[in-house]
């Protein structure tokens, strides 16, 4: 279980790099291409928000 804890930080500090890309992307006028990156960011976070309760590490928002 721990190995999926480790994972599940990982994938938590992904999110926050794509994020932090975005609003780069954002602040450089580059607004399709941080529209399309919010989209994809906006699909991780509902695939982890559905998943199972027993399932979701504490570690994820």
């Amino acid at each position: 279980m721990e190995h999926f804890h480790s994972a599940a930080r990982g994938l938590q500090r992904t999110l926050l790099d794509l994020r932090r890309s975005r609003d780069r992307l954002q602040a450089d006028g580059q607004e399709e291409k941080a529209a399309a990156l919010t989209q994809h960011i906006e699909r991780m976070e509902q695939i982890l928000r559905d998943l199972p309760e027993k399932l979701r590490p504490p570690t994820l928002q």
